[in-house]
């Protein structure tokens, strides 16, 4: 016998797929989110002209920034891809 998950009834299929799914969407915004303020405080880094007088520092400043660029990429894919199989789920049988 199945178990209620929510309240008195039984979910359909799309919540199913939309709860976990919400949950991994959310968990990739604040990640973007704590990524993009990376970003900014690496791009303010790279403006300010005494950066350039330490090539270590500079160096590693421009890696950072490139992968946090990447980084941001990825999970904006990621995000594109998970709203995706949301508006799939939605689909799949109406609730």
């Amino acid at each position: 016998m199945k178990t209620p998950i929510y309240g008195n009834h039984f979910p359909c299929e799309s919540e199913g797929l939309r709860g976990p799914t919400l949950f991994s969407i959310y968990q990739i915004e604040t990640e973007v989110n704590a990524a993009e303020k990376t970003l900014q405080t690496l791009t303010e880094a790279l403006a300010n002209p005494e950066l350039y007088q330490d090539k270590d520092r500079f160096f590693e400043t421009m890696e950072s920034h490139a992968r946090t660029k990447k980084k941001i990429e990825e999970l904006t894919a990621e995000w594109e891809r998970l709203s995706g199989t949301i508006e799939e789920a939605g689909k799949i049988k109406p609730c």
